[in-house]
């Protein structure tokens, strides 16, 4: 009871977490689009800063949900593949294109936290 408990507020927390981050969305991907390397730097910093939480979110929420498949991985790990993604979507991120941040982030969390389980039960 008390997991299904926890796994709600988890799910809850990653929902309106994503209402959370208060952007100008238009006016950051004109200076991802920009060549002004600084203004550029400044603003991945800001977007790391406010998505690590989410991406630690992720990585409790992807240990609950597979407890089979992450027996043997410690929770650090994945919050440390987790964000090791999110600075790979920061990176990787096209201001030009339509796809919303968050689910461009989403994809890349989640390939890193699979992984790292898969390369930690294959290294047992």
């Amino acid at each position: 009871m008390k997991s299904m408990i926890v796994l709600f507020l988890i799910i809850c927390c990653v929902t309106c977490y994503q209402y959370l981050t208060v952007y100008n969305w238009q006016k950051v991907r004109k200076i991802l689009s920009s060549e002004n390397v600084e203004e550029k730097n400044i603003i991945k910093k800001h977007i790391y800063n406010d998505y690590k939480y989410r991406s630690f979110i992720r990585a409790k929420e992807f240990k609950l949900l597979n407890k089979s498949l992450t027996k043997n991985v410690k929770l650090n790990g994945l919050v440390k593949a987790s964000l090791l993604g999110l600075v790979e979507s920061i990176n990787t991120f096209d201001p030009k294109s339509k796809t919303n941040f968050a689910t461009h982030s989403d994809k890349y969390i989640n390939r890193n936290l699979l992984g790292h389980t898969y390369l930690v039960k294959k290294n047992l």
